[in-house]
C-alpha cells in the first residue's frame, strides 16, 4: 500500500486517498460545501482513523464510455479507495423528455434538450407551478426511467471490473437511496419503489459475486427528504447519508488486508 504525507509532513501518518465517484448531490449550491455529504463523510472517517484523509469528488454518469474514463482518474488521482455512490435516480426518476428523445428519435431532441434544462435550472425546478407541471405530464404522458435496475448494476459492474485490476485499491459500493417520484401519485411511487428495490439487489449480487463492500442507503433515505425539486437531498440529509457512508468506509478499509 502506498504511503502519502501532506506537503511539508515530517511525521509517519499516512493520508487515505478516497476517489468518490458520485453526483450532483455533492455539489448542490443550495448547501455550504462544508455541510455536504463528501466533508461530513471525510471527517467522520478521519476521527474514526485518527489519520489524514483527502477526498477526490468526481460526478459521473453510468455509460460504456465510463469506464476507460475511469480507468484514467485512477492513473491521475492514485486513489487507496474508491467509493462509488449509485444514485436511486437512474432508476426511479421517470422523464418526460427523456420518452420524448426515444419514442420520437431526431424528433425528440429539441423537445428533450428544453425539459432537460429546464429541469436542472434550480430557480425552475423548485417553483412549484414548474414542479406541478412536470407532475401532470408524467402522469399523462408519461415518462422513462435512465436505466432497468439490471442495466445499471451491469454499469456498476463494469466500473467495478477496472477497479479491481488495481490490486491495492479498495472498492466500496453505496445502494441507492431516495425513490424519486416524479408524478407525485401512489402508483407511481409504488413502481419506482419496486425498480429502486430491485437495483438494491442487483447491486448487492455483484458486489458478492466481485467480493467487494457494499453498504444499504435505505436507512439513510428514510430518514431525511427530497428538496422541493424532487431530485437533490435536503440538508438534514446529507448529514444522514454520511453517518452511513462514513462508517462502512471506515470498515471496508480497516478489512482491507482479511478481504485481500
Amino acid at each position: 500500500m502506498r504511503i502519502r504525507r501532506p506537503a511539508g509532513d515530517v511525521t509517519d501518518r499516512v493520508t487515505l486517498k478516497i476517489l468518490r465517484l458520485t453526483n450532483s448531490n455533492d455539489f448542490n449550491p443550495a448547501i455550504p460545501e462544508e455541510l455536504r455529504g463528501a466533508a461530513l463523510t471525510e471527517a467522520i472517517v478521519r476521527a474514526a482513523l485518527d489519520e489524514p484523509v483527502e477526498t477526490i469528488s468526481r460526478s459521473f454518469w453510468p455509460s460504456e464510455r465510463f469506464p476507460p474514463i475511469l480507468n484514467e482518474w485512477l492513473d491521475r488521482y492514485e486513489p487507496d479507495l474508491v467509493f462509488i455512490r449509485s444514485a436511486a435516480y437512474w432508476v426511479s426518476f421517470e422523464s418526460v423528455p427523456l420518452r420524448f428523445e426515444r419514442k420520437l428519435g431526431w424528433l425528440g431532441k429539441w423537445p428533450a434538450k428544453v425539459g432537460n434544462k429546464i429541469g436542472s435550472e434550480p430557480t425552475i425546478a423548485t417553483n412549484w407551478l414548474a414542479r406541478r407541471a412536470r407532475r401532470v405530464a408524467v402522469r399523462t404522458i408519461g415518462g422513462d426511467t435512465y436505466f432497468t435496475p439490471a442495466a445499471a448494476a451491469q454499469h456498476v459492474e463494469d466500473m467495478l471490473r477496472v477497479i479491481v485490476t488495481r490490486e491495492s485499491v479498495v472498492a466500496l459500493v453505496r445502494g441507492p437511496g431516495h425513490t424519486h417520484n416524479s408524478a407525485g401519485t401512489r402508483s407511481v411511487y409504488a413502481r419506482a419503489q419496486r425498480r429502486n428495490q430491485a437495483f438494491e439487489a442487483e447491486l448487492k449480487a455483484v458486489c458478492g459475486r466481485m467480493r467487494v463492500a457494499y453498504v444499504s442507503a435505505f436507512s439513510a433515505a428514510a430518514a431525511s427528504a427530497l428538496s422541493a425539486d424532487d431530485v437533490h437531498t435536503v440538508e438534514g440529509g446529507e448529514r444522514a447519508f454520511a453517518e452511513v457512508e462514513g462508517p462502512a468506509i471506515v470498515k471496508a478499509w480497516r478489512g482491507r488486508e482479511e478481504n485481500g
